[in-house]
């Protein structure tokens, strides 16, 4: 059987023409394109020979592959005595909202 993708995409995917498996040939970046809409279609080896067409659509997810930064060298803060503060807890870093 002979199955292939029918689009601009072919240098991105590959597809197993034995298990039907997509897989991308490039690092996918939601920020450049967040999906991929094609065609695949297969082609069997019978006489006569048949043909079928799928439209596929892969979604990119989005992850946070962006370093944290500082832009400023020094940031302060400050709390008035005996003020109560709020806190918050975000995973394992406990965060005290200040005033800058």
């Amino acid at each position: 059987m002979d199955v292939h993708i029918c689009s601009d995409f072919i240098f991105r995917f590959t597809i197993d023409s034995t298990t039907g498996v997509i897989t991308p040939l490039v690092q996918l970046d939601y920020e450049t394109q967040n999906r991929y809409d094609f065609l695949v279609r297969a082609i069997d080896t019978g006489n006569p020979r048949l043909t079928s067409v799928a439209s596929v659509q892969v979604n990119v997810l989005d992850l946070d592959d962006s370093l944290p930064r500082f832009v400023d060298a020094i940031y302060e803060g400050y709390i008035t005595e005996n003020q109560i503060a709020p806190v918050t807890r975000t995973g394992s870093a406990v965060v005290l909202a200040v005033q800058v």
